[in-house]
């Protein structure tokens, strides 16, 4: 059973727009139990956006207060349920994952967290976007649009069926002429990608009599899932991430940037994984003293009925050599 909490509160603050943070602070408990608070805190836009949504069954009640300046919203949510799995982020595409594992032991239990961020691969897929997204880059760059449309193209142009006995024209010819275009005729808009059922019109003109009938809108309808994820990375753009963790008993192994106190402190941004995965964990060993006196009782009473055994056996052989 969950219990939730939620609590919006829009206050003075001096935070830049378009920049949102987010502090993800989970506390393991030694019975297995998870206490979760998620708090965000930005502009109204990005923290009540579509990229990093809160988990809907965390919510309950809202409140909110108003100034007349700048203002910055805080979009607070609360947890406590015994789940050992935790998905942050559309569900479509995490933007996070958090597992927990409790591995029982005779004299000890070991509570392991990962809390992993999937990579986007950018720099496979359009690697001049990247430096726009690490701010090496301005975003009314052009240099980056080329790479954008060159994979969002291919992808499409692989999606959809194209019957090559018929129309004489294979995928790989098209991405060959799409490709071509963007890399010597393609003038970007800086900051714009262009109108896509209309540029993709207008490049495969020389191909128009050939192809089906609605390959283009088909073209375009198979956009629409890479377009989604894109929105989403650029979205993520200005998300900072600040995770902090408690784990019962000693810690053992942890990637924390910093421990204050108990707590065990990540600060994450879009660049740590852009790329690739990037895995934070912990690990703890809670000794149980009760399963500890257990064993020790026992070993106890196991050597003196040992010893009790032996002093019996002792007295009844001189016994008998006394006789």
């Amino acid at each position: 059973m969950k219990r939730g909490r939620v609590v919006l509160l829009l206050v003075v603050a001096g935070l830049l727009s378009g920049c949102v943070e987010h502090i993800l602070t989970l506390r393991v408990l030694p019975d297995g139990s998870n206490s979760l608070r998620l708090r965000s805190r930005g502009d109204y836009r990005d923290v009540f956006d579509t990229d990093f949504p809160h988990p809907a069954d965390w919510l309950s009640d809202t409140s909110w207060t108003l100034n007349t300046s700048d203002t910055t919203w805080i979009w607070e949510s609360n947890t406590f349920s015994r789940d050992s799995l935790y998905v942050f982020g559309p569900p479509d595409h995490p933007v996070a994952l958090l597992h927990r594992t409790i591995v029982p032991g005779t004299f000890s239990h070991t509570y392991a967290v990962r809390l992993r961020f999937p990579g986007w691969g950018v720099y496979s897929r359009y690697p001049a976007l990247g430096p726009v997204l690490r701010d090496e880059a301005p975003l009314d760059s052009t240099q980056w649009q080329a790479d954008v449309l060159r994979y969002l193209y291919s992808r499409a142009i692989r999606r959809v069926p194209l019957d090559s006995s018929r129309t004489g024209l294979s995928r790989e010819r098209l991405i060959h002429h799409v490709n071509l275009f963007l890399a010597h005729e393609y003038q970007p808009v800086p900051g714009q990608l262009p109108d896509h059922r209309d540029f993709l019109l207008s490049v495969l003109t020389p191909f128009q009599r050939r192809l089906p009938a609605g390959y283009v809108d088909s073209l375009v309808a198979a956009l629409r899932p890479d377009l989604a994820e894109l929105q989403l990375l650029q979205s993520l753009k200005d998300d900072a991430f600040t995770i902090k963790m408690v784990l019962p008993g000693r810690l053992a192994f942890t990637t924390a940037d910093s421990l204050r106190r108990d707590t065990l402190i990540w600060h994450v941004e879009l660049k740590d994984y852009l790329q690739d995965d990037l895995l934070l964990a912990a690990e703890s060993v809670l000794i149980s003293t009760r399963a500890f006196q257990r064993w020790v009782s026992l070993g106890t009473g196991g050597i003196l009925l040992v010893l009790v055994v032996i002093v019996l056996v002792y007295l009844q052989v001189r016994r008998r050599r006394i006789r």
